[in-house]
């Protein structure tokens, strides 16, 4: 079997558990090859994103890291197990003191698949994906947009507020969130629609089914942008911007007992907590 590695150089102590895993990998007898941007300290077989050839993936790093790759991965059909280098790692699986423990079994087969759904918009004949979710903003940042939302062609509302989200079960605990969005399982089939500070007393989250299609209109002639899990993807005067659920999927490996609900609450807690140093 052959294990990728993709490593965010950025965060603490990157190199040293990107070491780690690389020497407990081949200690397993697993064929490693790391992306070229650590090449710098790895002197084996390396991959750049248009010839990736591994039975698994590797992320160092948080939940954007996730995200980067899972997109990738998706398009490919390789699997990730994410390890949690950075702060909350909602999408993360282990920790660095767990690689030891986490390799074998993964050498054995004694882990469980994980499908996660995607949703896309078509970008002037080029697809954009994401895991988490897609959001509309203006440009300009005082200035708010009118908009009506449509699904499956049928008018919901009009909203005069400062963006809209749209977002996948997965994206329920970012973004979604903040916003004031409703947590949602990753297992259930949902898209979760959210308005950005909308000038309304009766606006409200919305949860629809996610083989919905969700159209948005934009009226006054206000520049967007659309961030596809927190990228800009495409910019200008947009009259409305149609959104669906994709036909691919982000695979990831589970090897832990606790369930979505056990790290909701570990991960809010821990979330919740600031930590104030004058």
């Amino acid at each position: 079997m052959k294990a990728g590695i993709y490593t965010n150089l950025k965060k603490s102590h990157a190199k040293d558990v990107t070491l780690q895993l690389i020497n407990v990998l081949k200690a397993n007898s697993f064929d490693v090859c790391v992306h070229k941007s650590i090449a710098s300290f790895y002197d084996g077989e390396t991959f750049d994103f248009d010839d990736i050839g591994c039975d698994i993936l590797f992320t160092l790093g948080g939940d954007g890291t996730v995200l980067r790759m899972g997109k990738f991965c998706a398009q490919k059909n390789i699997p990730i197990l994410g390890i949690n280098i950075g702060t909350i790692g909602f999408l993360t699986e282990i920790a660095p003191e767990d690689i030891e423990k986490a390799v074998p079994l993964i050498k054995n087969g004694d882990y469980k698949m994980e499908k996660r759904s995607l949703i896309e918009f078509d970008n002037a004949g080029k697809t954009e994906i994401a895991l988490n979710d897609i959001v509309i903003n203006t440009i300009k940042a005082t200035q708010l947009m009118l908009i009506d939302l449509y699904i499956d062609g049928q008018a919901v509302d009009r909203y005069y507020c400062d963006g809209y989200i749209v977002s996948t079960p997965t994206g329920s605990t970012a973004y979604s969130l903040s916003a004031g969005g409703a947590i949602v399982s990753p297992h259930a089939e949902v898209l979760a629609l959210t308005p950005l500070n909308s000038h309304s007393l009766h606006s409200r989250p919305l949860v629809i089914a996610d083989d919905e299609t969700v159209t948005i209109k934009i009226y006054n002639g206000r520049k967007i942008n659309v961030i596809s899990d927190g990228d800009v993807v495409a910019s200008g005067a947009f009259e409305e911007i149609t959104i669906k659920k994709s036909q691919k999927y982000a695979t990831f490996i589970r090897l832990e007992n606790r369930n979505f609900y056990n790290k909701l609450l570990d991960k809010l807690n821990k979330w919740s907590v600031a930590d104030i140093k004058e």
